[in-house]
């Protein structure tokens, strides 16, 4: 007795195993790869919040750090949400064309002037860092001229 529909399955079938043996034989070159993609993920994510607590003046440093930490939320919500939706729609290959493409237009926009985002201080605000920074370097002397 012949069920109806058993030929999909056998087919289902055969195409999993198909992919469960291409998966067995990329395994290793994927652990082999997790390295090269988590250590620069790892040092992006200590350096980029220190980078804009540098660039911006203290008084915004509170609202662009917000921001960072918004927009990496936004991100991880987003971005599997979008490559998802892309590979069921486009195929498997569109992610990464799309990742591709976002990468392209993220390193264009480091040739665009941001000259409003760089520090910007008052006559009076750069005075005061200099006479506190001068005020710790003689601390710092005289501290040490005790010890020795």
């Amino acid at each position: 007795m012949v069920r109806l529909g058993s030929h999909r399955r056998g087919r289902v079938q055969k195409d999993q195993d198909r992919l469960s043996g291409r998966a067995r034989h990329n395994a290793p070159l994927f652990l082999l790869f997790i390295p090269l993609i988590a250590i620069p993920h790892a040092i992006s994510q200590v350096s980029i919040p220190a980078l804009i607590s540098r660039s911006v003046s203290p008084e915004r440093q509170g609202a662009a750090l917000g921001i960072n930490a918004s927009l990496m939320a936004l991100a991880s919500v987003l971005g599997p949400m979008l490559m998802g939706m892309s590979s069921g729609t486009f195929g498997i290959q569109a992610p990464f064309i799309l990742a591709a493409i976002l990468m392209l237009f993220s390193w264009s926009v480091q040739f665009l002037p941001f000259t409003a985002w760089t520090r910007e201080y008052s006559p009076e605000r750069k005075k005061a860092v200099y006479l506190q920074k001068r005020l710790l370097r003689s601390r710092f002397r005289h501290n040490r001229s005790k010890e020795i």
